[in-house]
Formats: structure tokens, sequence, C-alpha cells
């Protein structure tokens, strides 16, 4: 707490043009059959966090960003089919809950009047008044544990004609500078979470061919980003 930082400028960025050459991969490439191995995901806890009240953050401004036009050919496939997949099950497993309670019942209805001053029926806790101190434990809701099993898919093999995605073409896109102003923030608490496990079976595909694919070469501009800006600040 209590750590000031100075203003500092990030340098200019500047990414020089990218050639990707157009690439081919010819059709009857066989992939083999070969199944997933069995996934388990065991439970994940994340303890609480608290960032306390007062951390300030400096002010900080962002140049102007300009990305230039961007155009990507036609890219085209030849007839292939996909591979079989499945079987797999998805079994999840959540704990139990409890929740405490003490319900009591509106003394307007005439049915369940007590006929005594400062008492009303109630479900749980037990009794206590001026004349009554017999305290009993509260009532409770409970769900769980619960596991869902047995959840599983089976895709058959079927065609894909070949095709061909036009030519695309990206307009260039112009991002004004922003002016953000220092700002404090706030106390921020999160509590603790836990995930249940979650459990994948075994997933098998079978062994299939590839068609053949075409793509022709791309080219990206060179991109410059303009300094930026940060005021100094303090963390709380």
């Amino acid at each position: 707490a209590g750590i000031d930082l100075g203003a500092f400028d990030l340098p200019r960025l500047s990414i020089p043009p990218i050639e990707i050459p157009s690439l081919t991969i010819p059709a009857g490439i066989t992939l083999d059959a070969f199944v997933l191995p069995l996934l388990s995901i065991p439970p994940i806890t994340i303890p609480p966090l608290t960032i306390p009240a007062g951390t300030t953050i400096g002010a900080f401004h962002l140049p102007p960003i300009t990305i230039p036009k961007l155009t990507i050919g036609n890219i085209s496939t030849g007839v292939f089919m996909t591979p079989e997949l499945g079987p797999a099950e998805l079994t999840i497993s959540l704990p139990g809950i409890r929740a405490d309670f003490v319900l009591f019942v509106p003394n307007n209805i005439i049915l369940l009047q007590t006929a005594t001053l400062d008492r009303y029926p109630q479900f749980g806790g037990g009794v206590k008044n001026e004349t009554s101190q017999t305290g009993g434990p509260p009532a409770f809701i409970g769900f769980g544990p619960l596991t869902i099993s047995g959840i599983g898919f089976h895709v058959a093999p079927f065609a894909i004609g070949g095709f061909s995605l036009p030519t695309l073409t990206i307009p260039p896109i112009s991002i004004p500078s922003v002016e953000i102003p220092g700002f404090a923030l706030p106390e921020i608490s999160t509590p603790a979470i836990t995930t249940p496990p979650i459990t994948i079976d075994p997933i098998g595909l079978a062994g299939f061919a590839l068609p053949q694919i075409s793509t022709p070469p791309i080219s990206t501009p060179a991109i410059s980003i303009d300094p930026i800006g940060l005021g100094e600040f303090s963390l709380g």
C-alpha cells in the first residue's frame, strides 16, 4: 500500500509487412483412427480476493490507431468425408447443498393463530418469548449430492462437397485517440469459488482422408502504433 509510480511512455510500436505464400495441401492424406483418452478435471478452488478501497489508477492516453485495408483471396476445398465421432459420455457430479432457516407464519391467519401474545407459528428454531425459551434446531432444505451420467453422443460420417470462399476485403479501420482520467477503485471482494469435478469418457475417431486444400498468398501492410503515455498513479 502507498506505492507511487511515476508517469512513463511506451515507445512507438511498428509491425513490418508480413508475406504469407500460397499453400496447397494435396488430396489423399490419410489420418489413422485414434481414441482420445479419458479426461478428468478435478475440483478447482479459487480463494476469496479483496482489493482494498483507495487503489488509484493514473490518467493515461491512447493514440489514434489505424488498421489498413486487408484483402484475402478465395480459398477452395475438394469433397471430403467427416470422420465418425463417438461414442462419448459425460459425467457431472455436484456436491450436496444444505440451507438452514427459521420460517415464521403470519399471525393474521385464524387457523394458525397461537392465542398467545408475541408468539407466532414457525418452522424450526424452537419457541423463544418472555415465558418460554425452548430453543431448538432450525429447519433446513437439503439438495444433493447429485451425479448426472450417461450423457453421450455419436456422429456418423457424412460427405461435404467442395466449396470456395469468396475474396474477402476488410476496409481500413480507424480508432480515435482515447483520454482516460485518473480514478480510484472502490473495495472489491470476491467469494471463494469451487467447481465440481468433471469426467469425459474416451472419444473414438475413425480414420479419414483430407481433400486438397489451397490458400492464396496473403500480404499484410506495415502497422504502426504511436507512443502511449501513462500518468503517475498510486497503489492503495
